[in-house]
């Protein structure tokens, strides 16, 4: 640019010199506009199942984009996840089917192809897969019985009965025995009133003989 002296004419020559340069950076700045970006997942997240996986894709003379996956350190073998020439402004890149793949530590690549054969890309690090790993919920039944073990009357989600009654196991195995001990008990019973009641009538009769009472048999 050259140095205005105070002339009309070279006041034009700066101007044009401005003009012509500003015309010459504004396309090489447009062009510069190609963008690859991983929004999701994040680097250090440990993942499991289906992913999606969330970013952008998009270039002025956007030709394709692909995501891929390679296992840590190596990143040597990368394998396609998904690949598609429209581009995306801000959305899911791709589903990533983790299932399939052993557990460990990956990379995830984005790339970005031009018509102009130029490229862009973005990489995610340091992700953990554990599918194997996952713990599985555990599934309370809410009635535990069988016909020779017990019976609980308290549920998973909660009890039925009061707090006092909840723990009261039932074995049904023993119930003939208590049963027999019923019957037991009920015949002491009734063998000791029949014992009271003649011995009753002994001491009543000795009584009688000896105060030489007349004795009704009646009685």
């Amino acid at each position: 640019m050259r140095a205005y002296s105070g002339k009309p004419s070279s006041l034009l020559l700066v101007i044009f010199s401005a003009l012509l340069n500003l015309v010459l950076v504004l396309p090489a700045a447009a062009q510069d506009t190609s963008l690859a970006r991983i929004i999701l997942p994040l680097r250090g997240e440990t993942l499991r199942g289906s992913i999606a996986i969330q970013g952008s894709a998009t270039s002025p003379q956007f030709a394709r984009y692909q995501v891929i996956y390679a296992p840590e350190p190596a990143l040597t073998d990368w394998v396609v996840i998904n690949a598609s020439d429209q581009p995306v402004p801000n959305g899911t890149l791709a589903v990533w089917n983790t299932r399939v793949i052993p557990d460990g530590k990956y990379a995830i690549k984005l790339q970005v192809f031009s018509n102009d054969g130029t490229a862009v890309e973005a990489v995610v690090r340091d992700i953990t897969l554990a599918n194997t790993t996952a713990t599985p919920a555990v599934v309370t039944s809410t009635v535990n019985s069988s016909v020779t073990g017990t019976a609980s009357l308290s549920g998973s989600t909660g009890s039925l009965l009061p707090s006092s009654l909840s723990n009261i196991k039932i074995n049904v195995s023993d119930i003939p025995k208590a049963f027999l001990k019923g019957v037991t008990y009920t015949a002491y019973a009734f063998g000791a009133l029949l014992a009271y009641l003649l011995l009753k009538k002994v001491v009543s009769f000795l009584l009688r003989r000896v105060l030489h009472k007349p004795i009704d048999y009646g009685h």
